[in-house]
């Protein structure tokens, strides 16, 4: 009687430990998992933000390149909303961690410093006008 409890309780311990492992095993896979559908969401988000970079800035982006005052004078003030949008979007990623710095230099940041530095673009832009859309 005494060896079948001892069996009794040499078989409980070992699917003790199976259970143990068991659930290690599915943590790291779950842990896995969640990484894998984290990264998948931010290349989602990436080709998302490149869409609408090639809808909001390839359309300007000669004016704003060449800073050809007149054709940035005649951009609207609903199109320029929108590039300054898209850049306010992109750093957002960036703080948020949502993408990297290096990332977003590399892929966008050429474009946005052109942006920047195009003095044309903000000389009509009113600060009001953008506040209050």
């Amino acid at each position: 009687m005494a060896d079948l409890i001892e069996s009794l309780k040499n078989v409980q311990y070992f699917l003790i430990h199976i259970g143990s492992i068991a659930g290690l095993i599915l943590a790291f896979k779950a842990l896995h998992e969640y990484q894998r559908n984290n990264k998948y969401k931010r290349v989602e988000y990436y080709l998302k933000l490149r869409e609408r970079f090639e809808n909001v800035f390839f359309r300007h982006i000669e004016s704003i390149e060449s800073n050809d005052t007149n054709a940035i004078n005649s951009l609207s003030n609903d199109d320029k909303l929108k590039i300054i949008g898209f850049c306010e979007d992109l750093a957002l990623a960036v703080n948020t961690g949502l993408m990297s710095l290096e990332i977003a230099s590399y892929m966008f940041g050429f474009y946005v410093l052109k942006c920047w530095k195009c003095d044309a673009f903000w000389v009509h832009s009113n600060v009001e006008t953008f506040a209050s859309i």
